[in-house]
């Protein structure tokens, strides 16, 4: 939707946690899906302490969106992986969408995350419906019927799970 030529679009060619640590920027949003945790070099992508930099540099009630590889997780991996996510975030969501069964995204706030039915209807109404569409959504039921877990089953599912740190990339190594 040409998003390129859009102002307020500001390409970062550089390395993730780098930028992160080092700007003095406040978003909205960040996005983030790298590739895997165990390639070398990707797995502090996925730690605490990468989680905390970009937390901090989210305005408030601002969101990140984390891609997780479930489709070679084991559940332990999935636990510490989600437990991680949730220290830094207060509030959590997990989705998982009709066409990309083996791929989650797990959605952090510092404020609650409300979705809201008329604001998917009138996305579905929207240039946006494409893109919703090669996810397998056509409907607010469909979009709605993609969240997994909210905040508290995500802290119950993963409350015994290790984190993943700097100092134990567990993630790196077990898958």
């Amino acid at each position: 939707h040409q998003c390129l030529q859009d102002p307020r679009f500001v390409p970062v060619l550089q390395d993730a946690r780098n930028f992160v640590m080092m700007t003095n920027r406040q978003y909205d949003m960040i996005t983030a899906e790298p590739t895997n945790p165990w390639i070398a070099g990707v797995n502090n992508l996925f730690t605490v302490e990468y989680y905390r930099h970009c937390r901090a540099r989210l305005r408030p009630g601002g969101i990140m969106c984390q891609w997780l590889p479930a489709y070679n997780f084991t559940v332990e991996e999935l636990q510490t992986a989600l437990a991680t996510y949730a220290l830094v975030f207060p509030y959590v969501s997990v989705w998982s969408f009709p066409r990309m069964r083996s791929d989650l995204f797990a959605i952090g706030s510092d404020q609650p995350i409300h979705v809201s039915p008329a604001a998917v209807a009138a996305a579905l109404k929207s240039p946006v419906a494409a893109d919703l569409l090669t996810m397998g959504v056509s409907s607010v039921w469909e979009f709605l019927g993609a969240l997994v877990q909210e905040t508290e089953i995500v802290r119950k599912g993963s409350q015994s799970a290790a984190l993943n740190t700097d100092e134990h990339p567990r993630l790196e190594f077990s898958t």
